[in-house]
């Protein structure tokens, strides 16, 4: 029985939950439970976690009119560096670090001049070693410190003395509840900050936005529907597992764009139309109940787990090399991440043998400005892949995996 590479989390149940829930109890609930698990004030919420970035590039252009100037890493979300590219600011992209897997700390460090407005620190695999430094930083230079947390939310920090979540460090924090998230609605973001100046601007303009479109809301709740099918067991071993293979394996470009969206990502001229939205009154119930729901936490210590014995069964294989966490018990990835030579061949080979894996969200986004600094964002894109550790992985799964690429590597 072949299991699939992701796992939709939002469940019907929750759905059929959130139809009759009480709007204004959820909305209170959902916020007291935020706000809380990230140490902050104040709350948000907007149709997408881009739109939350939008609202804050916008407040740091009225608050410092000549401060023009962003920090982002440059393995990342391409939407993410489009809109700050539109939204006219100065983006400066900076490196990873090799073995954190973030934004190395010197070159920020470097990097910082007085034109520098803000920092946006993308927590894409829930390593927080150098955010004490980074806040400190921040803060005697007077920088706004973003963390965006669209993949990581509910995850903790690591290198705190008492537990706290990944996102309570930063003025502010960016949520996505997409499709794919491991707290999902279809669609919705939210920010949270304790930051009053930049809630009542945020609030005002969120007014001013438009409802999220009904026919693109449509288009991803039919998304939700058809991953459902399509991941589900049956359908997966009789059909879609096979149309992946067919895509990695012959190269098939329209089916890659189909599963890999970013395959086919083209820089934009202007931010569209759907990033200025509202979220939906239904998608509020939905994230309430997904976070109050008994798997919720679960589903993240199972995660945890499996990804901790990736970690025991690889660390002697001297062709794999994963991210470096120094706390494991907080190596709560989403997938689990490693970094291998001949990528494209290793990947061949699992899906020959019925195991399937998953290239990263992110890819380095300073080559589609024609730069090339970059040299370990670049690294990650060529040769990262993630192995799935959803709750429905079983350990005799992770075995096989790990011994498959033993043998690959002929270990």
């Amino acid at each position: 029985m072949k299991i699939s590479r992701v796992k939709i989390y939002l469940k019907f149940s929750i759905i059929l939950k959130s139809l009759v829930s009480n709007l204004q109890a959820s909305k209170i609930e959902l916020s007291d439970y935020l706000k809380k698990t990230l140490n902050k004030d104040y709350l948000t919420f907007f149709g997408m976690c881009r739109t939350c970035f939008i609202v804050i590039l916008e407040f740091l252009k009225a608050k410092y009119p000549t401060k023009n100037k962003i920090l982002i890493c440059s393995y990342n979300l391409e939407e993410m560096i489009e809109i700050a590219k539109l939204s006219k600011f100065d983006v400066k992209f900076i490196d990873l670090d090799f073995n954190s897997g973030v934004m190395d700390i010197n070159l920020i460090k470097r990097n910082i001049c007085e034109n520098t407005s803000a920092i946006l620190f993308t927590n894409m695999f829930n390593n927080s070693d150098v955010l004490s430094e980074l806040q400190e930083l921040c803060k005697n230079r007077n920088i706004l410190l973003i963390e965006d947390l669209a993949i990581y939310f509910g995850n903790f920090n690591q290198n705190q003395n008492k537990k706290t979540y990944a996102g309570s460090v930063g003025d502010v924090s960016i949520l996505s509840f997409g499709i794919m998230k491991n707290v999902s609605s279809i669609y919705g973001g939210a920010m949270l900050t304790s930051n009053l100046e930049l809630h009542r601007f945020a609030s005002n303009l969120e007014k001013s936005f438009s409802q999220f479109p009904k026919y693109l809301y449509i288009k991803k709740f039919i998304l939700f529907l058809l991953l459902k099918i399509l991941l589900s067991k049956i359908i997966y071993n009789l059909f879609f597992f096979y149309i992946i293979k067919l895509a990695k394996i012959k190269n098939v470009k329209f089916l890659l764009n189909l599963i890999y969206p970013a395959y086919n990502f083209k820089v934009k001229t202007k931010i569209p139309k759907e990033y200025f939205s509202q979220i939906s009154k239904l998608s509020i119930k939905i994230i309430n109940n997904f976070v109050k729901d008994k798997d919720f936490e679960i589903e993240k210590e199972k995660r945890k787990n499996n990804n901790l014995y990736y970690s025991k069964l690889l660390k002697n294989n001297p062709n794999v090399r994963t991210i470096n966490i120094r706390n494991p018990n907080y190596q709560n990835f989403l997938d689990f991440p490693i970094i291998i030579k001949n990528k494209k061949k290793l990947v061949i080979h699992l899906m020959n043998k019925g195991l399937e894996t998953r290239y990263h969200f992110y890819s380095n986004c300073e080559k589609y400005y024609n730069l090339k600094n970059c040299n370990n964002s670049e690294l990650f894109e060529k040769e990262l892949i993630c192995l799935p550790s959803h709750s429905d992985i079983s350990k005799n799964r992770i075995e096989k995996y790990c011994r498959e690429i033993d043998r690959f590597y002929e270990i």
